[in-house]
C-alpha cells in the first residue's frame, strides 16, 4: 500500500514538510514532462527545504531559519553541521556536499547559455533528480532507522500519484470507471502509467491490472497503437511501457481521474 508523504515525514515541522512535498512532487512532474529547467529550479528550492530539515533535526530547540528569511552563503551555512559529532555522517558530510552541488547547478548552469552552446539542462536535471532522490531516501532512513533499500522503496511509494480512480488490491492496481462511463483499455493503460512516478510499468502488470485476457490482442490492439500514437514507448525487448510527455498531457487534459 502506498504511503502518504505526510506519514513518512510526520515528525518534520508542518511548514517545512508542506513545502518539501510541494517542491519534490513538482520536480518529479516537471522531469516527467521533460521540463528540465523548471525541474532544476525545483531542485534549488528543495535544497533550501532540506537545509531547514537539517537545521531542525540538529537543533536542541527544534528551530530553523524561518521561511521569508534568506539563507546567506548557502555553502557556508550547510558547513555548520560538520562539527556536530552527535549527528549521523550523512547529516554532517554527505547531504551538505550534495546540496551544495545541486545549488551550484541551479545558480551557475541553469541561468543561461550562450548561442550555439549544447544545452546541458537534460543532463543537469537528471543529475539533480538523482541526487534529490538519494537525499530523500537518506532522510527517510535516518528518521525511520531502516536500511537504504527500504528507504528507497518508501520514497517511491510516497511519491506515487494518488488518483481516486486507482484502486489498490494487494499488489494489483485496478482502474475504476468514472461517472462519465467506462474507460477504454487504452485509457486505463495511460491512467495506470500516469499513476507511477517513473511512468513505467511492464506489459504483464498492465494487462493484469485491466484484466485483459488475450496477451496477443493486448499487445497488438492496445500497446502498439499507443506506441504508434506516441503516447507511450513500448520496449518490446524488455516488455516495458513508459508514458510519454504527450501521453501525460492526454491524461491530464482528457481523462477524468476522479469519481
Amino acid at each position: 500500500m502506498s504511503l502518504q508523504f505526510d506519514q513518512v515525514f510526520s515528525s518534520v515541522p508542518d511548514e517545512i514538510r508542506e513545502r518539501l512535498k510541494k517542491h519534490y512532487r513538482e520536480m518529479k512532474h516537471n522531469n516527467a514532462l521533460r521540463k528540465f529547467e523548471p525541474s532544476e529550479l525545483n531542485g534549488g528550492k528543495i535544497c533550501e527545504d532540506v537545509f531547514r530539515v537539517l537545521e531542525w533535526h540538529s537543533s536542541p530547540t527544534d528551530t530553523f531559519t524561518p521561511y521569508g528569511t534568506q539563507i546567506k552563503n548557502f555553502k557556508r551555512s550547510v558547513s555548520k553541521f560538520v562539527n556536530d559529532t552527535n549527528l549521523d555522517d550523512s547529516v554532517r558530510f554527505h547531504i551538505p556536499d550534495i546540496l551544495c552541488s545541486i545549488y551550484n547547478i541551479r545558480n551557475k548552469r541553469g541561468v543561461g547559455h550562450t548561442p550555439g552552446e549544447i544545452d546541458p539542462n537534460f543532463m543537469d536535471a537528471t543529475l539533480v533528480a538523482g541526487c534529490v532522490d538519494w537525499i530523500m531516501a537518506e532522510l527517510v532512513r535516518l528518521f525511520h532507522n531502516i536500511s537504504l533499500d527500504e528507504a528507497r522503496d518508501m520514497v517511491k511509494s510516497m511519491t506515487t500519484k494518488k488518483i481516486p480512480l486507482i484502486w489498490e488490491v494487494g499488489d494489483v492496481k485496478r482502474v475504476l470507471s468514472p461517472p462519465s462511463g467506462s474507460l477504454s483499455a487504452k485509457d486505463k493503460v495511460l491512467v495506470l502509467l500516469y499513476s507511477e512516478t517513473s511512468n513505467l510499468l511492464t506489459a504483464s502488470s498492465l494487462r493484469q491490472s485491466i484484466e485483459y485476457r488475450n496477451t496477443t490482442n493486448f499487445r497488438n490492439k492496445v500497446l502498439i497503437p499507443l506506441h504508434n500514437a506516441e503516447l507511450v514507448h513500448f520496449d518490446r525487448t524488455k516488455d516495458e511501457i513508459i508514458l510519454s510527455p504527450k501521453g501525460i498531457k492526454k491524461v491530464e487534459d482528457e481523462i477524468p481521474l476522479e469519481f
